[in-house]
């Protein structure tokens, strides 16, 4: 049973172990819907397009294109913002991450905040309905 309501979620992260436990993670929040899983940059932009999710929860390293290059051009194009995960916090990553059209931010480390940094996020989106 769909919840028609529920924000539409991509995640991106290169780790698939990672990734899957993400997913599992915010599958169970209630207002939330995994629509997509990317694990490089590339496929993250392809899913945005087709799924148009509301927003992309991104990890910063990533090989190649790391998520905060990934988000930007995600938001660039369709205006969808994200949510930044981050083994470390500098601050020049969370001024990156602003740059990025990030409204929230996380460590992987504590992924207890990520509910709350969701909901934050989400009630800023302007979502046809």
């Amino acid at each position: 049973m769909g919840d028609d309501n529920a924000v539409r979620l991509l995640l991106v992260d290169d780790d698939p172990a990672f990734l899957s436990m993400l997913e599992s993670l915010v599958g169970g929040m209630p207002g939330f819907t995994v629509v997509g899983v990317a694990t490089d940059a590339g496929a993250a932009a392809e899913l945005a397009r087709s799924l148009r999710p509301d927003l992309v929860v991104a990890d910063v390293l990533m090989p190649r294109v790391d998520g905060l290059d990934a988000a930007r051009a995600i938001h660039e194009e369709l205006g969808t913002p994200a949510v930044i995960l981050t083994g470390n916090a500098p601050a020049d990553d969370r001024n990156r991450a602003q740059l990025a059209g990030a409204v929230g931010w996380c460590s992987k480390s504590d992924l207890d905040c990520l509910e709350e940094v969701l909901r934050s996020a989400s009630a800023g989106l302007s979502r046809g309905g």
